[in-house]
């Protein structure tokens, strides 16, 4: 009797074990669209988008079940083959409400501590973004009228954009001094470039010189999650585009190079 009640006592301790084990989920809501849009469920790895679940919409709800082994990384939900929205997965619950837009300026997180910092983060880069824009249109028209009579104006200009673009640094920034260890923050960050600032300008001739050298300072190579987001890949072909100079096999072979030399150094 006491073997079977021992027996009964291991096998509810192992059921209740495996219960016990934490699925996770994306739960959306999307405002404006009809039960019969699909919305599509991946993960990204590169440049690339990989598949993994699709439903329609009901109510304008829907639920994707992540298991235990779900990999971290940047999920694309994809509404109808043409909009998206990208989120974090870190091994939590997810929960957000946005319209058919699927923009972050349109969307609040209900849940999901990683999300709410990369939503936070987009909503105040977004209007720099459009400040930046209409400087850049109000730009073009001054150049387009008369580029030497308009020539204080247009540096104006300038010194606005590089002001915005220094308030979105220092957004990505607070972000990441005031969670450190937060995916999202490390994430955002990456997707910055250094700041030339006052001391870089003593120690380079142009800001080409100083992003040559420092254009990866802002990304973490020891995070592995990367590797499930497009950050290093389009840093890296952003940076084999704009920071080869002379454009020769040599000095790519050299971009190169350092690019391997960071990745190694980041998988010590």
């Amino acid at each position: 009797m006491i073997k079977k009640i021992t027996l009964f006592f291991c096998f509810f301790i192992i059921a209740f074990s495996v219960n016990a084990q934490e699925n996770y989920s994306i739960s959306v809501e999307i405002q404006g669209v009809k039960d019969s849009c699909q919305l599509y469920l991946g993960l990204q790895r590169g440049a690339a988008i990989m598949p993994i679940d699709s439903a329609l919409l009901k109510d304008g709800k829907i639920i994707f079940q992540l298991d235990t082994s779900a990999v971290k990384g940047i999920y694309r939900l994809i509404l109808n083959d043409s909009t998206f929205l990208d989120v974090i997965f870190n091994k939590e619950k997810i929960s957000l409400k946005t319209d058919n837009s699927l923009s972050w300026d349109k969307t609040a997180v209900l849940t999901s501590e990683e999300n709410h910092l990369l939503c936070v983060y987009y909503q105040k880069s977004q209007k720099l973004d459009d400040k930046i824009d209409a400087f850049m249109k109000e730009g073009q028209l001054l150049y387009e009228e008369n580029p030497i009579h308009n020539q204080d104006k247009l540096l104006a200009l300038k010194d606005s954009i590089f002001l915005c673009e220094q308030e979105k640094n220092a957004v990505a920034e607070e972000i990441l001094k005031k969670n450190p260890q937060r995916f999202a923050a490390k994430y955002i960050i990456a997707q910055t470039l250094p700041v030339y600032d006052e001391k870089a300008k003593n120690s380079y001739k142009s800001e080409f010189a100083f992003l040559q050298e420092h254009f990866f300072d802002n990304i973490d190579f020891t995070e592995n999650t990367f590797v499930q987001t497009g950050v290093l890949f389009y840093a890296m072909q952003d940076y084999l585009s704009n920071f080869i100079q002379p454009r020769n096999t040599e000095q790519y072979i050299k971009a190169v190079d350092k690019i391997l030399t960071l990745s190694a150094d980041g998988q010590e």
